[in-house]
């Protein structure tokens, strides 16, 4: 996946050379667009377009010219579309966005509402619905597209490669398509969410060369956590804890851990989480009221354990899966409520498991479903199976 982008670059620009069809002139007046964030400010949207240098992307180490391997050009426009069109002109050649990889979106102008602003992503043919869209927190879009990483040198390719591995290592991002996102917009009882990604340091060093060839980048860019939409609007944030919490309940976390508080003491142990499934069942009682059962399923490894308990006893085992099903319970439990009580928005698709399980009761619910979500009963049963303990049985402390 790595070096997907990079491959299909090089044959992008390979194209020339076996095709009779396009001319080396054409492929000089196209700009390959990487990366586009947009900001809003005064009903003006201000585009900025992370564009590739074919020349530097291409170079073997240690032959580079020195200049860098991406630059932003800007445009505004009364219309998102005025202002991607605004992108070539700046340039002076047409923007190629049919490999786009990342779309940041500012966290103020998400407030505003996406539902109607986003109508260009689906209008415009020449442009794929793979790439992932990003919430810039507490940042601007622009800022956010203007620094430069190590490892990667697209930056727009770094921000793609790591949301994916966060997504498969930690759960607590969630990797969301553009075709994801307009599906859940459009969708009755399952609303949308969104990564954040938030710039540690200063932004105007960010952009500098040395930024990414420095052992400690002094700037640098984190995902950070769920926006929660709420009828098309950004309405709050998840932390990591609840990130991770709603990825539980939506069947999407890959691999995580969880630390496990020890009884009795001031300590902690962790366990590596390598396979969840999760299903929620919506029942009705007899007066029509609905009711959401939540059933996660874990299997797991202890990765660190520092408690005082014999692991070589059954009885441990079993006492330390208990533990996690109640820490877990918990914990998801405080993130529903928090969506419940502070966005009332059905990011968790309660409502779309009651309209697949009692679709006649759904079609009573649906118009004031916002009220229902808010007192929802939601019945959470974890279930948690220990695999392996590891290579040793005790504590080394012991």
């Amino acid at each position: 996946m790595r070096c997907k982008f990079h491959s299909i670059l090089i044959l992008f620009l390979c194209t020339p050379l076996l095709s009779s069809c396009w001319s080396n002139q054409e492929l000089n007046d196209i700009s390959v667009v990487a990366g586009i964030g947009i900001d809003k400010k005064d009903n003006v949207y201000h585009l900025s377009a992370q564009i590739v240098n074919p020349n530097e992307v291409s170079t073997k180490e240690g032959t580079s010219s020195g200049l860098s391997p991406v630059f932003l050009t800007e445009a505004t426009g009364s219309t998102i579309y005025e202002a991607l069109r605004k992108i070539s002109l700046g340039n002076s050649r047409k923007a190629y966005i049919s490999h786009l990889r990342v779309l940041v979106i500012s966290e103020d102008f998400a407030k505003e509402g996406l539902s109607d602003e986003l109508d260009f992503m689906y209008r415009d043919y020449s442009l794929r619905t793979d790439f992932l869209v990003i919430i810039a927190k507490n940042v601007s879009a622009k800022d956010t597209l203007k620094v430069l990483m190590s490892l990667e040198k697209v930056p727009a390719e770094k921000l793609f490669q790591s949301l994916i591995m966060s997504e498969k290592m930690l759960s607590s991002t969630k990797a969301v398509t553009i075709d994801e996102f307009m599906e859940h917009m459009v969708n009755e009882g399952n609303n949308p969410v969104l990564s954040g990604i938030e710039l540690l340091g200063n932004p105007e060093l960010g952009n500098k060369r040395q930024n990414s060839e420095a052992i400690e980048s002094p700037t640098k860019l984190k995902y950070a956590g769920l926006a929660v939409f709420n009828g098309g609007k950004l309405v709050g944030w998840l932390d990591d804890k609840e990130s991770i919490g709603y990825n539980y309940i939506t069947n999407h976390v890959k691999r995580t851990i969880e630390n496990i508080p020890c009884p009795n003491e001031d300590k902690e142990f962790a366990l590596d989480v390598i396979r969840t499934s999760t299903r929620i069942q919506a029942t009705v009682d007899k007066i029509g009221t609905p009711h959401i059962k939540v059933k996660p399923r874990l299997e797991v490894n202890i990765g660190e354990f520092s408690c005082s308990f014999d692991l070589t006893e059954p009885e441990t085992i079993t006492k330390l899966e208990k533990l996690a099903e109640q820490t877990l319970k918990n914990s998801l439990h405080l993130t529903v409520k928090k969506v419940q009580e502070e966005y009332n928005s059905d990011i968790f698709g309660f409502g779309q498991a009651l309209y697949r399980s009692e679709p006649q009761t759904w079609k009573k619910l649906k118009e004031d479903w916002p009220n229902h979500f808010a007192n929802l009963d939601v019945d959470i049963t974890p279930k948690v199976n220990i695999r392996q303990l590891g290579l040793i049985k005790k504590p080394i402390s012991k």
